[in-house]
């Protein structure tokens, strides 16, 4: 019995220990996709084989952390599994959008506590000539004016009838259900003042 105690001892700690060693590399990895998201540097390159000669800033960087950090270097040279090593777009998407979700829970606290709310929705086209809007959120809270950026949105056509939708999904996603103020670029179906999606969603 004795020996039964000691073993299950043994395997908790053993198992409390690589939780923690997984945290802590996991922390490390989030460091250096926030280093990106600061500067505004691309994560991924076109070539992230082991062997590739620029893989990437995000890459670069673990590999950069792993000669200054003896725990991540040992993970990533003894990691069996080459899936969970944490270098692979697939880990990068997911930390993004995890990060990407504790961002705006903290938003949608800060806006339950805001006096005035603002949105500015413009239009923008992504490398690959798409045509998408940009949200943007200003809002008071302890007398400081705060912008964030919330999502570029992709409506199913430019009619204002889906540029209206979108937006107001993305606002309901935010918890804003009252009209704030808009600040739209001008083009005749954003601020119209009889139909445009101004009007619109004053009038939603």
């Amino acid at each position: 019995m004795c020996q039964l105690d000691s073993a299950y001892r043994r395997n908790i700690k053993i198992y409390n220990e690589n939780v923690s060693k997984n945290r802590y590399i996991l922390g490390k990895l989030i460091d250096c996709i926030k280093f990106c998201g600061k500067f505004e540097l691309a994560l991924r390159s076109h070539d992230e084989t082991e062997d590739s000669k620029n893989p990437g800033i995000f890459r670069g960087l673990v590999s950069l952390m792993a000669e200054l950090d003896c725990v991540l270097k040992q993970h990533i040279e003894k990691s069996e599994n080459r899936v969970f090593l944490g270098l692979s777009k697939t880990i990068q998407n997911e930390l993004q959008e995890s990060i990407y979700e504790v961002y705006l829970n903290l938003i949608r606290s800060e806006l339950s506590k805001a006096t005035f709310l603002a949105i500015e929705v413009d239009q923008t086209t992504d490398c690959a000539d798409s045509s998408q809007l940009v949200l943007i959120i200003r809002y008071e809270l302890l007398r400081q004016i705060n912008e964030r950026f919330i999502s570029f949105v992709r409506p199913k056509s430019h009619s204002a009838d889906d540029v209206t939708a979108a937006v107001l999904c993305e606002l309901e996603k935010m918890n804003v259900h009252e009209t704030p103020d808009q600040c739209y670029d001008g083009a005749p179906v954003m601020s119209g003042h009889k139909s445009g999606v101004q009007t619109r969603i004053r009038e939603n």
